[in-house]
Formats: structure tokens, C-alpha cells, sequence
């Protein structure tokens, strides 16, 4: 049987008023995307990149709209949602990460409330300790101590305020991430931090972008144990860390601990 894309964008067309005159800012434009496939959308600035991918979280400007095409999402038509509609997948299914993260932030609510709210809206059946623990876990998963969920935008710098916007599009774990130039804002110490983990732990820079679904239990616990070096600790607790490894693989673990234990006095 023929793989069915998650999404199929054919001949859409986006057209914006501008006083009194009308701009078709985006003319024929179509793609299919599938599940674990990762699609780059490439042109020069103000080609209309992000306006594309707008249209599949429901986010065109006010004066924009899609005056042709369609684009296919679980057997329904996007282009004839209602917000109604756009409440149900935006978010939960499909999540987009802005390139300017000051546009998704609220500069008055804390950060960790700006994570919990997704979770409030789409998954209202967790109890507050779940929540509160999938936040922390957020939080901790790019690389910003949970403790600061209670401090406001403006207390961090570009780059963390950037991996908080991150935190918000994951922490609903959504089928597709749309993501507009997500790394402009990280720093170039944290990217290699994180790459280097991963090496560390057995995995390589190319899972980078993959979802927990995609790997092995062996490969989860990995993931676990780089998040748990990823704020370089100077105490831990392994609850038999390697239980769920592959063998060949337990030993490079074991030792990788050992070595971190020595070099960064580990207790």
C-alpha cells in the first residue's frame, strides 16, 4: 500500500489586501509531507516562506486569505476550517515555532504558566502534578533549570527565550512541528551542547529532530540520560540507568559515566 502524506498542500494561492489593491503573495504552491519525514521550504527573504506555513496552523495576517487550492489534513480540507476547527489541531497535532519568539511570548505570565496553558487547553484530564512535571521536564529538556519557570520573558536572553517557545510547540508532543527558522536565536554553544550529548549517550546528530515515538525503549533511556547531563548536574541519581540499553551498548554507557564522574567530579 502507497504511504499517504500526513499533509498535502496542492495549488494553494494566498492573496492579501493592501489598500485597496489586492497581492497574490503566494501563486500554485503544493507539497506532501510524511510521517517522520523532515520537508525544508528554501527561498529568498520574502518569498513568502512563512506565509505558506501559516496557513497550516491557521495564522494568516488579518487581510491575508487562501483564494485558491486546498490543503488535505486527516480527510479535511484546512482551507475551510473554522476556529473552531484550528482549536482542535493548533497546538495539539500541528505546532509551529515563530522565528522572532517575542511574538509567542506573553511579557506579563510566567514562562512556566505559558507552557502549562497548552497543556490546560488540550489535555484538561492531567492533574496538576503531571502538568507541573511535563513542564518541569520541558524546561529541563532545552536546557533552562526548571526553578526559573517561575520568571518572566524579559529575565532571559534571546536564545533561552527562544528554547522556551521550543518547550511550548513540543510539550503537546504534535504529530508536526512547523518550525520558521526555529535555531535563529539559540546559541551556538547550547546547539553543539546538545549534539554533543547525544553523541555521548549512542545517538547520533541526525535524531536531532525526532519525536520519542521514533526510537527504541534502549534509545528513550539514552535520550533520559542526556537530559539528565544536559544542565551539568553536579549530583545523580540512576535508577538502574542502563536496564533498558542494548548490551554492546551498556558497557560504552557505564564507562561514559564513570569518565563524566572524573571530569566534571560527578557524585
Amino acid at each position: 500500500m502507497d504511504r499517504q502524506p500526513i499533509i498535502s498542500a496542492k495549488d494553494v494561492e494566498i492573496t492579501f489586501s493592501l489598500r485597496g489593491r489586492k497581492l497574490n503573495a503566494i501563486r500554485k504552491c503544493s507539497l506532501d509531507l510524511y510521517e517522520g519525514e523532515t520537508l525544508a521550504i528554501v527561498g529568498e527573504s520574502g518569498s513568502g516562506k512563512s506565509v505558506f506555513t501559516k496557513t497550516f496552523v491557521g495564522m494568516l495576517d488579518a487581510n491575508g486569505m487562501i483564494t485558491g487550492g486546498s490543503i488535505m489534513y486527516e480527510g479535511r480540507d484546512m482551507t475551510k476550517f473554522t476556529e473552531k476547527d484550528w482549536l482542535g489541531v493548533r497546538g495539539k497535532k500541528i505546532a509551529m515555532v515563530m522565528q522572532d519568539p517575542m511574538t509567542s511570548l506573553n511579557p506579563v505570565s510566567t514562562v512556566g504558566d505559558q507552557i502549562l496553558e497548552v497543556l490546560n487547553l488540550h489535555f484538561p484530564d492531567m492533574t496538576k502534578e503531571e502538568k507541573d512535571r511535563r513542564v518541569d521536564e520541558m524546561m529541563q529538556m532545552v536546557g533552562i533549570p526548571a526553578a526559573r519557570k517561575h520568571e518572566y520573558p524579559h529575565q532571559f536572553s534571546g536564545g533561552m527565550k527562544q528554547r522556551i517557545v521550543i518547550a511550548m510547540a513540543l510539550v503537546a508532543e504534535p504529530e508536526l512541528l512547523l518550525a520558521d527558522e526555529p535555531t535563529t536565536a539559540l546559541d551556538v554553544t547550547i546547539q553543539a551542547q546538545i549534539l554533543e550529548l547525544m553523541k555521548l549517550v549512542g545517538l547520533n546528530a541526525e535524531f536531532y529532530n525526532r519525536f520519542p515515538h521514533e526510537f527504541s525503549g534502549g534509545q528513550r533511556q539514552r535520550i533520559g540520560i542526556a537530559r539528565a547531563l544536559a544542565v551539568n548536574p553536579g549530583f545523580i541519581i540512576c535508577d538502574e540507568p542502563v536496564s533498558a540499553l542494548d548490551v554492546s551498548i551498556q558497557a560504552q554507557i557505564i564507562n561514559m559515566l564513570e569518565e563524566l564522574q572524573e571530569t566534571r567530579k560527578l557524585t
